[in-house]
């Protein structure tokens, strides 16, 4: 088998890990931001405010995407270098 024809197997295997990446990666701010805007929701549609519950539940996974986003720029730096 040639180089080239071994190009297109490199492509899909890289296309492939990009896409099971990309598929975590989006499942992890999901998660967070589900959480967030859920209470947020319910708040707005209550016409309140958040209990102190809800405001930890907020803040704590404000902070986690707060890390993901770091980590995910810190990655890409690092891959870049």
């Amino acid at each position: 088998m040639s180089k080239n024809a071994s190009a297109p197997r490199r492509w899909l295997r890289s296309t492939g890990a990009k896409t099971v990446f990309f598929s975590n990666v989006s499942h992890e701010f999901r998660t967070p931001l589900s959480l967030i805007i859920g209470p947020l929701s319910d708040a707005q549609k209550r016409k309140q405010g958040l209990d102190v519950e809800q405001l930890d539940l907020v803040h704590r996974n404000s902070l986690r995407l707060l890390k993901l986003g770091r980590e995910l720029i810190k990655g890409e730096a690092t891959a870049v270098s």
